[in-house]
């Protein structure tokens, strides 16, 4: 398997949902924390034990949202965010680089909610705050548990 860049997403795109236009973002970061569970097929899109830090994901976020014209992004209403493990887990996704990226997000004009991928014992209130004051009046919606995207 080819080498993937930390300053890469594994995937973003926009896609049409009965709720409006949502552009999914999959965030390359390191790899769950557990990675246990004998289902589970994230462990081979992370970057294991590797190094991939705030600037790296900074660099993810302005690539993808660099790869969508204005008037495509200007449609999206809704935005998922996940990544190898959990997007509140500080150890794959420090704070600062999920700011950078909600800063980046919030002048989407059509945007009214943004979901995070996360377990719940990474669920932090100070965190949570320092989210919502990025986001403004745009919603934040915590995916918790098995298989949230289903």
């Amino acid at each position: 398997m080819r080498a993937r860049s930390p300053r890469r997403p594994i995937e973003q795109r926009i896609r049409k949902t009965p709720l409006g236009a949502e552009l999914a973002l999959s965030l390359y970061t390191k790899g769950c924390r557990y990675a246990a569970c004998s289902f589970c097929s994230l462990p081979l899109l992370s970057a294991g034990e590797a190094r991939v830090g705030a600037d790296d994901i900074k660099a993810q976020a302005d690539y993808a949202l660099g790869a969508w014209s204005k008037k495509r992004l200007a449609a999206v209403e809704r935005v998922s965010v996940v990544n190898s493990g959990s997007v509140l887990d500080q150890r794959t996704l420090p704070t600062r680089a999920l700011c950078h990226l909600l800063k980046k997000l919030s002048v989407l004009p059509n945007l009214k909610l943004v979901a995070l991928d996360t377990r719940a014992e990474f669920v932090e209130d100070w965190e949570l705050d320092r989210l919502r004051k990025r986001l403004g009046k745009i919603g934040l919606e915590l995916a918790v548990g098995y298989e949230t995207q289903d």
